[in-house]
């Protein structure tokens, strides 16, 4: 089954300012969207894969519409008191616009409201800082221990591995680069950092080029991972 791809905002008033002129707004509403999605523990509402929440739609409609498989729903911000606030403020602000207009959204096509509830109280628990820690891997004789962890602001996204084991405790960074959210070439290579011998770990895949990993013995991360200026991977990620 194809996965839920984004949520997106989308604005239509004229009082907050927008992108090339101002990208807070912008980056903002991407962060809170995509660290929610994230937060759904992969949950697809059916025959839906894309969801478009519209802002302040001049012609927006009560209930939610399709186009193919996009669903768009429609609601409103209240542009003076996002303008008023500080950062975390907006945080609050934004995610609670979203999470009310995608709880109505379920209830009127009978989604199930417990993913959407998760995603919420997730960000709310973590106080808007996206952190993600997956599973930890351990090497093949058990001496050390590899966890991936994929950490977003607004700008940036890090992948960064922790090392344990004997006589090593340490976190380190693979990868900086500019967040892209929802299409972050991260959440892919995350999902492959593994221990490739008994002391590298990291993305190392197989008959590949590309690589970014730690050395126990050099104790060095090694990459040749390049982005461009937006976090595009410019070498080929191996599937």
């Amino acid at each position: 089954m194809h996965p839920l791809d984004d949520i997106t905002i989308y604005y239509r008033g004229n009082k907050i300012k927008q992108t090339p002129e101002d990208w807070t707004f912008r980056r903002e509403a991407n962060y809170i969207t995509d660290f929610y999605h994230n937060s759904m523990n992969g949950y697809k509402p059916p025959k839906t894969g894309r969801i478009c929440i519209h802002l302040n739609e001049e012609f927006g409609y009560e209930l939610p519409t399709y186009f193919g498989c996009i669903c768009s729903v429609y609601t409103e911000i209240d542009e003076e008191l996002y303008l008023s606030l500080q950062q975390s403020e907006r945080f609050e602000l934004l995610l609670e616009t979203v999470h009310q207009v995608l709880i109505d959204t379920a209830k009127k096509l009978n989604w199930n409201e417990a993913p959407f509830e998760v995603a919420y109280q997730n960000i709310k628990e973590l106080d808007f800082v996206f952190r993600r820690i997956f599973p930890p891997k351990m090497t093949r004789n058990r001496l050390y221990e590899g966890t991936p962890i994929l950490e977003k602001t607004i700008d940036r996204t890090k992948v960064i591995v922790a090392i344990r084991g004997e006589g090593i405790s340490k976190e380190l960074t693979l990868i900086d680069k500019p967040n892209m959210y929802w299409y972050d070439i991260a959440y892919k290579l995350v999902k492959q950092l593994k221990w490739f011998n008994r002391t590298m770990f990291g993305y190392h895949p197989k008959n590949g080029l590309s690589h970014s990993y730690y050395s126990i013995e050099s104790d060095q991360v090694v990459s040749n991972l390049e982005f461009d200026k937006v976090g595009r991977m410019l070498r080929t990620v191996n599937d």
